[in-house]
């Protein structure tokens, strides 16, 4: 008899474990996630100022191969970081957008994810950038790759599971003597 209660009470705080740690391992997931979600918009924010504040001074087509150095100086060879930009004056351009992504540039500044290559998702912010004397309006893109925020969560998740179920495993044996 005595069995049979310890069983069930071992089932008992199992239960009761499983439930604590996965709403703790939930919420934990859930903070980290939009915590690296702003920290990502963060820093194409921060990018995104900074090329603003460089096209923005830039009024004449003999400064724009500058504003290209610039551009290419901060984008890194790995393409983490990418940059666009379009105009009705193709002297105006930086990083040769494909037709579908010159389709996604039009509209107001915003930011979202975009997946120009499949699986390859991009966090993205969208700025336009008002004309300056003899440089029309140009519209500036900058995308981050979000695979390494993806792999950080994925880490994250796989250690929460694991130490999930560690917890809910003690509990049960302590419960079971």
């Amino acid at each position: 008899m005595r069995r049979s209660i310890a069983k069930r009470l071992a089932a008992l705080f199992a239960g009761a474990g499983l439930l604590v740690f996965s709403l703790n391992a939930a919420a934990l997931y859930r903070v980290l996630h939009t915590e690296i979600d702003q920290h990502q918009y963060a820093q194409l924010d921060t990018k995104r100022r900074l090329m603003q504040v460089i096209i923005g001074r830039c009024a004449a087509p003999d400064k724009w191969a500058g504003v290209v150095a610039k551009l290419d100086a901060v984008t890194p060879g790995d393409g983490s970081t990418q940059f666009w930009v379009t105009s009705n004056d193709p002297h105006f351009e930086y990083g040769n957008p494909s037709p579908s992504l010159r389709a996604l540039m039009q509209g107001n500044s915003r930011s979202g994810t975009l997946e120009l290559q499949p699986g390859r998702i991009q966090k993205s912010m969208l700025q336009v950038i008002e004309a300056n004397q003899d440089r029309p309006a140009v519209r500036m893109l900058v995308a981050t790759d979000a695979s390494l925020y993806s792999q950080t969560m994925r880490a994250f998740l796989t250690a929460l599971v694991l130490l999930s179920a560690a917890g809910v495993a003690l509990v049960a044996l302590l419960g079971h003597y």
